[in-house]
């Protein structure tokens, strides 16, 4: 291992990127055809789950037609009240009776069932006699045997359902009735039956065959080929190794596609997790096979129909279409690699020369070379940043340079500056000394103001500031204002002294108290107000300058924010950008005017000194 990665070291780029290229296109290989399997056959099985569970439902909705109709017309036999009446009006003593009311009885049940293509017969049975009719045998009375229908599961099954109507699931028709297949053949061989005890019906019968008097409640058995179950289903399972079958809760199929099945028990795991679901689809075990099952539970009779795939079948087409690509894949991958690397290598290696030779220039303090662009996207975008890099470095040489040189006029300019401050305050106090000996207290407080201004401004060479010397540089700009607009307006404070502690920058204030006097209250004459509001809020410092001036449309705030130099927004810009240089960009002002309703500024800064 460690001789391969000796090689790998020392080889050649070209001979690197075959290896790299083989190493790194197999690898993600063995993923995509994992994942390109593993999403194949979930898509394969999701696509045939809801397909064939489709199907399986619509079954069972065209079925529940069929059946509700027939349950139906069973309440309304039941309700009918020709029937009521011609089944508990005669009292039958004779044959010709009993065969007069079989005759009315007949035309009644045809009047609801004879024109039913599902139904293979429909009588009511009493333990003296047959009334009705048979699809396959006429009026054949033998077609079910009195006795043996007395002695039936199906007779005990109608008794016990106490006038509901109950389905009786597919059974051997000669086998439950002990007749031989010459009366019913193989086509009519598996039946299943609705039987209801048909309480509203009265028959009364005495004195035939030497029989006492009875009063007997028919019941009605409307039989149904399996057929019913295995046209529908069998049209519509097109799927290689997919069958269908019927099964009620308790395990007996009702109906398969291998009638051998048809009327057994059997016992499946799942078949009670299935039933208590009702509908859906899984994967469960058949016969020792994984099988893919979708079903659905008939909502008349409550049997569950299912639809079978073979679990393994499915899966065929998968591994050989899977195994077809991944040959092509591995082909056209291995080989085309090899001749990419052979092309890529050298659009690779020439700009690696190029840039080499030119970072090399540029350590040798050559900022001037320019490489030329490469065809190449990657390289191109490196190139130009490399280009771009020493167009910079060599502006800010000049940059810094010139920056040198106004530093060194600012500090020359700063020593000039301190001569003239002294020489002011001291001229200042001496107008202010004359002032007060000729009795101009008001202008000599004006003067003062202005001292105490100038001396905020020339001294302090800081760019923070206490807030109370912002505030005292503020109110004595207030004054000199207040005097040049004598009576126009008036100044409300209500400051937070736990502010005094804390730094702010310089001239926080001073623009917008500014804009406030000159703009906000240009157009009034007297009633102006101006408030100066400062508090702490959590941890944070709130200052609110606000007049009830001219105020400003939503597009002049827009320009003042966006630091447009034409809004007259300069020294409000200016503010903005030394709060975020000094505190970071989450702290800013804010802006609230509208139209002739004055302007309130808002500014936020952290409670930090």
């Amino acid at each position: 291992m460690k001789r391969i990665f000796q090689y790998f070291r020392n080889s050649s780029i070209r001979s690197r990127l075959i290896l790299a290229f083989i190493f790194l296109i197999s690898v993600p290989m063995c993923v995509i055809g994992i994942r390109y399997y593993t999403s194949t056959r979930d898509m394969i099985f999701d696509i045939a789950q809801k397909n064939v569970y489709e199907i399986v439902k619509k079954n069972n909705e065209v079925i529940d037609s069929k059946l509700k109709k027939i349950k139906d017309d069973c309440w309304d036999l039941m309700s009918d009240n020709e029937f009521i009446e011609k089944s508990s009006s005669m009292e039958l003593d004779n044959n010709y009776k009993m065969v007069s009311m079989d005759i009315e009885l007949t035309k009644i049940l045809n009047k609801y069932f004879q024109f039913s293509q599902d139904i293979s017969s429909a009588q009511l049975m009493t333990s003296f006699y047959e009334f009705g009719y048979s699809s396959t045998s006429g009026y054949d009375r033998n077609y079910l045997p009195i006795d043996a229908f007395k002695n039936s599961e199906l007779y005990a099954s109608a008794v016990k359902a106490k006038g509901k109507l109950e389905w009786f699931p597919t059974y051997d028709f000669s086998h439950v009735f002990r007749q031989l297949d010459s009366n019913n053949n193989g086509d009519h061989k598996y039946m299943f039956s609705a039987l209801q005890h048909m309480k509203t019906a009265n028959l009364k019968v005495r004195n035939i065959n030497g029989s006492a008097e009875v009063n007997e409640n028919p019941i009605l058995i409307v039989n149904f080929d399996e057929k019913l179950y295995h046209d529908i289903f069998k049209s519509s399972i097109t799927m290689k190794d997919s069958y269908f079958f019927v099964i009620t809760k308790d395990g007996q199929y009702v109906s398969h596609q291998d009638k051998n099945k048809i009327g057994t028990k059997v016992s499946f795991p799942w078949l009670e997790s299935v039933s208590e679901k009702g509908s859906g689809r899984e994967v469960v075990k058949i016969d020792g096979k994984r099988t893919l099952i979708c079903y659905d539970t008939s909502n008349e009779t409550g049997w569950i129909s299912v639809i079978a795939i073979d679990y393994n079948s499915l899966l065929g087409s998968i591994f050989s279409s899977l195994k077809i690509n991944s040959i092509y894949l591995v082909i056209v991958l291995t080989i085309i690699p090899i001749l990419i690397s052979y092309f890529v290598s050298d659009t690779i290696t020439k700009p690696i020369t190029k840039l080499s030779k030119a970072i090399k220039q540029t350590g040798d303090g050559d900022f001037s070379n320019k490489i030329p662009e490469e065809r190449s996207m990657e390289f191109n975008n490196l190139i130009n940043r490399f280009n771009s890099m020493n167009e910079k470095i060599q502006r800010l040489i000049q940059e810094n340079y010139e920056i040198k040189i106004r530093e060194k006029e600012a500090e020359i300019n700063a020593l000039n500056l301190q001569l003239n401050p002294h020489f002011m305050y001291n001229t200042l106090n001496i107008v202010n000394l004359k002032l007060i000996q000729n009795g101009q207290d008001e202008v000599s407080e004006m003067v003062m103001s202005l001292s105490t201004m100038l001396k905020f401004s020339a001294k302090n060479k800081n760019s923070l500031v206490l807030f109370e010397q912002e505030l005292d540089y503020i109110k004595g700009y207030i004054y000199i204002m207040s005097k040049r607009f004598e009576g126009k307006f008036s100044v409300i404070y209500d400051i937070d002294e736990e502010l005094f502690e804390y730094s702010v920058p310089k001239f926080l204030l001073q623009p917008f108290v500014e804009n406030s006097l000159i703009h906000g209250f240009e157009p009034i004459k007297e009633g102006g107000t101006l408030k100066i509001l400062c508090h702490i809020e959590g941890n944070r410092r709130i200052f609110v300058i606000e007049d009830n001036g001219k105020g400003m449309d939503e597009e002049k705030v827009a320009e003042i924010m966006n630091g447009n130099p034409d809004s007259a927004g300069i020294g409000i810009n200016n503010v903005r950008r030394r709060i975020q240089i000094i505190y970071g960009n989450e702290y800013d002002i804010d802006i609230e005017s509208k139209l002739n309703n004055g302007t309130r500024i808002t500014i936020c800064l952290p409670l930090t000194s």
